[in-house]
């Protein structure tokens, strides 16, 4: 989807842009589309800046659309995001990508912002069965952890790689998965991070046996 066909955008008023951490902001539009928990929009602000891929992050019936954003100094678009007022306007695409939530079991796996699909499954409803991880380096970067923990209780494991005081499992996602007995060959598995992450995670779990076709997987650049 290119941005210069600007007849698959629309522009939408930002209802609200707030820092959740030190590193993170949420920009909430009006939704003005239905959509599967798992998919992605485009957004951008101008047309001389690209369009950037955001994963929705929000229920599938809620009245407004939430991304989670982290902000990178160096970006071109995350700046411009981060200034953003209530009533600013942006460009957003229709909803896009198959990365489905789904009612069998299933282990969530992500690190920093890639846990926005992830939330949009849960809010939605499809948290039976599935066990949550999350891994950062910076505990203000574990989002909505209360929420979390009432939907999921045990089943919602934080993996953190800072060097603070806290009773999360301390290292990273792919130390926590390399210490379990057993990884359950039959449950799919949804990855969601960056490139590097995601192919370490997936072949780790085709070595323990899981079947290529039992993993999804959604990349952050």
């Amino acid at each position: 989807m290119k941005f210069e066909n600007i007849d698959e955008y629309r522009q939408c008023r930002v209802v609200s842009n707030i820092m959740i951490s030190n590193t993170t902001a949420v920009l909430t539009i009006k939704r003005p589309f239905t959509f599967k928990a798992g998919q992605c929009i485009n957004i951008s602000v101008n047309k001389s800046i690209p369009p950037r891929i955001y994963s929705i992050s929000s229920a599938e019936k809620n009245e407004y659309v939430e991304i989670l954003y982290k902000i990178v100094k160096t970006g071109k678009l995350t700046p411009l995001l981060k200034e953003l007022n209530e009533n600013s306007l942006i460009a957003v695409s229709k909803p896009f990508g198959k990365f489905f939530a789904s009612p069998l079991p299933a282990w969530l796996i992500s690190s920093g912002t890639g846990i926005a699909p992830f939330l949009s499954m849960i809010l939605s409803g499809y948290g039976e069965n599935k066990v949550l991880i999350h891994g950062n380096g910076n505990l203000s970067d574990f989002y909505y952890s209360s929420m979390l923990e009432n939907k999921l209780g045990n089943n919602y494991i934080r993996c953190y790689t800072g060097s603070e005081k806290c009773d999360f499992i301390r290292g990273r996602v792919m130390n926590y998965l390399d210490s379990l007995e057993n990884i359950p060959i039959d449950n799919m598995y949804y990855l969601c991070g960056s490139a590097e992450m995601v192919v370490e995670i997936r072949d780790f779990l085709i070595n323990k046996g899981v079947s290529f076709q039992n993993t999804l997987a959604e990349i952050y650049f």
